[in-house]
């Protein structure tokens, strides 16, 4: 009885650190919903052709997934080297602020 339960205890830990792991690393298809539903936000907003690059920006140092993933976007009017960084919150594109440099993930 006492190996079970150990046996059990020791699964639960193992499956919980695994589970913690996979939860805090990047989600490609999270990223990919993310960069689409922020792309048809800034679309409405300045319009397509005034869309020059959009990059996905990981921050592993915030907590939740939706904080993590973020977007940059860099627009032809915006001041040269500028991006404008969005994240998507309850289905709502956020704007954050605005970025010099966008490091490569």
């Amino acid at each position: 009885m006492r190996k079970t339960m150990g046996a059990i205890l020791l699964l639960l830990l193992i499956s919980g650190v695994g589970w913690w792991m996979i939860a805090d690393e990047r989600d490609a298809t999270y990223e990919q919903i993310v960069e689409v539903q922020v792309v048809r936000h800034v679309t409405k907003q300045f319009g397509r052709d005034n869309i020059t690059s959009v990059k996905p920006y990981f921050v592993a140092s915030e907590s939740s997934k939706s904080r993590r993933h973020q977007i940059a976007v860099q627009l032809k009017s915006a001041p040269t080297g500028e991006y404008r960084m969005y994240r998507v919150l309850r289905n709502k594109v956020e704007y954050i602020g605005r970025s010099r440099t966008v490091r490569p993930n």
